[in-house]
């Protein structure tokens, strides 16, 4: 016996077929899943058309059928509606979709390539969720349809997940996303701007290797956190407009660099460093500057390694940490700044403190200057230096050990 789709949910079909036919170009034909007979993509039965939709095709899977589809092969199709609730079990096999894509359900793999849109030429629009035990997934445009209070979530537990365009809200109201590629070799590639065209609320990116491509300008974001480890690949610099960017994660050149990096925080956003920069490959020149009225516009818990550092901004200290410009003569500039603070400079290096407003306030006992050369100089301009328990040392060379006993 043929199932019948009842009429509430035909209703739900037609209104999907109908958005999907607004959203995409013009392709062979449109295929709705009933899952009469089963839970296999490949059974004809189990569309509405006694036939299995191909490569050019537009399909749309609505809840509440009898089965919900399951791969049983790699499958290409044109384009893809899932409804709320609905979902597609991918099992070990690949989902390519060329064209848009309109997820309000799910897509669950195991061990799966998911490749949503063609680079530069569709979307996905996300309300659902979409994980794979193991696999990468690459997307085109994200653009968020969830409700705000909602997070909809792109995660591979091993493998890669490459965001090659712009990510945004649906409208002007802020929405949530979280992106994670996990496994110890997983990379995130994010190769365009975040809410850019309409900022997002709360973003969570995490990867063992984070790449900043080329095409990134601007994170636009209520909240934004990076977590794992951010490898520069190349020269970086975006802005940050927002409340709250977060840093998680270390931040190191690839072994290519050292790479510069560039951040700045616009309005009331602030700028938070928790873990080391170029602890492991030293950066080249770091430029940071949040300047919030009122309020600290940036917050380090971690050191600083690159060959130039400037700070532009009020510095709230969230522990000991310092800045060391290394391995060849450097720079630090630092706006103004209290706590606990060591700074480190190779030979010829300078310390310029470049805050507007206020003093220096370098309090506790753990205030180093480290220089390693008698040619160092430290500068200030329009401010008192308040020194408490200050190490200032010239290193030329080591120093000569005394004789052995006769």
């Amino acid at each position: 016996m043929k199932y019948r789709i009842p009429v509430v949910k035909k209703i739900i079909v037609i209104a999907a077929v109908m958005l999907l036919g607004t959203l995409l170009p013009a392709f062979g034909a449109t295929f709705n899943w009933t899952g009469a007979v089963s839970t296999d993509w490949d059974t004809p039965g189990n569309w509405d058309s006694g036939s299995v939709p191909g490569s050019g095709d537009g399909v749309n899977i609505p809840s509440g059928t009898p089965h919900a589809p399951a791969l049983s092969s790699d499958v290409a199709i044109a384009g893809l509606v899932i409804t709320p609730t609905a979902s597609l079990t991918l099992n070990n096999y690949n989902l390519t979709v060329t064209s848009d894509t309109l997820l309000a359900g799910s897509i669950t793999g195991t061990n799966s390539n998911i490749t949503l849109g063609t680079v530069g030429a569709s979307t996905l629009y996300l309300s659902g969720n979409i994980t794979t035990v193991s696999g990468n997934i690459d997307i085109n445009h994200v653009n968020i349809t969830a409700a705000p209070a909602a997070t909809p979530q792109i995660v591979t537990g091993i493998g890669n997940i490459d965001l090659h365009g712009l990510v945004d809200s649906t409208d002007l109201t802020p929405r949530n996303l979280t992106v994670a590629a996990g496994g110890a070799g997983g990379t995130l590639t994010l190769n365009q701007d975040v809410g850019s065209l309409r900022a997002l609320g709360t973003v969570n990116f995490h990867a063992s290797a984070i790449h900043l491509g080329a095409g990134l300008s601007s994170l636009s974001a209520t909240d934004f956190t990076f977590s794992g480890a951010i490898e520069l690949t190349a020269d970086t610099s975006f802005n940050f407009s927002g409340t709250s960017l977060v840093f998680n994660c270390t931040i190191d050149s690839n072994t290519a660099g050292p790479w510069n990096l560039t951040v700045a925080a616009g309005g009331a956003g602030t700028l938070t460093l928790n873990q080391n920069v170029g602890g492991t490959h030293v950066l080249g020149t770091v430029n940071l500057s949040a300047n919030p009225p009122g309020t600290p516009g940036i917050f380090l818990g971690a050191p600083i390694l690159a060959v130039d550092i400037s700070i532009a901004g009020n510095i709230a200290l969230t522990a000991d940490c310092g800045l060391e410009a290394d391995p060849v003569a450097g720079t630090i500039g630092i706006g103004n700044i209290s706590g606990n603070f060591n700074f480190v400079m190779a030979a010829g290096g300078q310390i310029t403190f470049n805050g507007t407003t206020g003093n220096i306030d370098l309090t506790g006992a753990n205030n180093t200057v480290l220089i390693l050369d008698s040619d160092q100089n430290i500068s200030s301009s329009s401010h008192i230096i308040k020194v408490h328990s200050l190490y200032l040392t010239h290193q030329s060379s080591p120093p000569t050990p005394p004789p052995p006993p006769l």
